[in-house]
C-alpha cells in the first residue's frame, strides 16, 4: 500500500511538472509574438528598439475640408539600436468617403525629400503612402511630413461637402 501511495503522488507531481512546462513555453510564446507587434503605437512588425513622437498624435481626421485645403502631419522615427529597420509608411483603419476620391491628394517627404506622392489611398486595400520600402539604419532619425490636399478643380464639388477622412498612420515593418 506504501508503494501505491508513492506511484500515487510521483503521477501527480509529474503531471503538476508537466502543466507547468507547458504553460512556462505558452507563456514564453505569447510575449515574443506581443513584443514584435504594437499596433497600439502605430508600429507593426519591427523587432528593433524604435522610438516614435507618433504614439499619442497619429490620428488622421479631417473633416469640412473645402477645395484647396490642406492637412499636414509631421512625425519623426528613431531606431535607437538593433538591426536596420524596413518598413513602409501606410494609413491603417483608413476611412475615406470622398465621392470624388480622385480629388484627395498627398505628399511624404523623409527629412524634407519626397518619398511619395499621389492620389491618397480610396481603400484599406492599398493604403501604403511610400511609394518604396523605407530603410533606417541604427542609431538614425528621421521625420516625415504627410500633406493632404483637396484639390480645387473646375468640376462640380459639391458632392463633397461635408465628407470625411480618416486613419491612423502606421510604420508597416518589413523583413
Amino acid at each position: 500500500m506504501a508503494d501505491n501511495k508513492k506511484t500515487i503522488v510521483v503521477s501527480i507531481v509529474a503531471v503538476v511538472l508537466f502543466i507547468a512546462m507547458i504553460t512556462a513555453v505558452s507563456y514564453a510564446f505569447y510575449t515574443s509574438q506581443t513584443k514584435t507587434k504594437s499596433e497600439d503605437v502605430g508600429i507593426s512588425n519591427i523587432t528593433a528598439t524604435v522610438e516614435t513622437t507618433l504614439n499619442e498624435d497619429n490620428v488622421i481626421n479631417i473633416e469640412n475640408m473645402i477645395p484647396g485645403d490642406s492637412f499636414t502631419k509631421t512625425f519623426s522615427i528613431t531606431n535607437n539600436k538593433g538591426p536596420d529597420l524596413y518598413y513602409y509608411i501606410s494609413v491603417l483603419d483608413l476611412e475615406n468617403n470622398f465621392i470624388n476620391k480622385d480629388d484627395i491628394t498627398y505628399v511624404l517627404t523623409e527629412n524634407d525629400k519626397e518619398i511619395g506622392k499621389g492620389t491618397f489611398p480610396k481603400t484599406q486595400d492599398n493604403a501604403n503612402l511610400s511609394t518604396n520600402k523605407i530603410t533606417l539604419p541604427s542609431g538614425q532619425t528621421s521625420t516625415y511630413k504627410v500633406t493632404i490636399t483637396y484639390q480645387n478643380t473646375d468640376k462640380d464639388q459639391k458632392d463633397d461637402m461635408n465628407k470625411t477622412i480618416s486613419g491612423k498612420i502606421f510604420i508597416k515593418g518589413i523583413s
